[in-house]
């Protein structure tokens, strides 16, 4: 997701803020994991629900790792066909993607709100931790939230770029 300006440079500093604070939550899994094995192995006993908060936890991180490896466009891809195409033709390429990404994020964020909705109105609670179980689920809202809105913006820059193409996909 390019950005000029400040708007950029705002985009640039929060998203290294939240791989920062990913980075941390991913440290406190570890730390987790080796407390709980240290517990089970030498006194016989680990951290209750030490398992879900890792779990739970790990959602979380990926779900936003995954709208920032979008917005930097540092997701998985197969490059033989985008290989194949001139300039023009990845940007229509990349509009369409960013198209079906769109619908397709919007589709799935509001089933998952649904999800959620219902866990919440049944006040399901995680088995070990007694934890309401809609607040560690609205990470799927959420994120496909995030990537829809990654999506949309690439929607609206490439129907920019088409435009000051006059439509053939080259720029002007």
């Amino acid at each position: 997701m390019a950005a000029g300006g400040s708007a950029g440079h705002g985009a640039g500093r929060l998203a290294r803020t939240v791989q920062a604070l990913l980075g941390v939550a991913l440290l406190v899994i570890v730390a987790v994991n080796v407390v709980n094995a240290l517990g089970r192995h030498l006194a016989g006993a680990g951290l209750v629900g030490a398992d879900e908060l890792m779990t739970f936890t790990m959602v979380w991180i990926v779900m936003a790792g995954a709208v920032l490896a979008l917005a930097a466009r540092a997701h998985i891809a197969i490059g033989l066909v985008p290989a194949m195409l001139g300039a023009g033709g990845r940007r229509l390429l990349a509009l369409g993607h960013d198209s079906v990404a769109l619908a397709v994020c919007l589709v799935a964020a509001r089933a998952s709100v649904e999800y959620v909705a219902r866990l919440d109105a049944l006040g399901m609670t995680s088995m070990a931790l007694g934890v309401p179980l809609a607040p560690v689920h609205a990470a799927l809202p959420a994120g496909y939230a995030g990537l829809a809105l990654v999506s949309g913006w690439g929607v609206i820059a490439g129907l920019r770029g088409l435009m000051r193409s006059g439509g053939s996909g080259r720029p002007a």
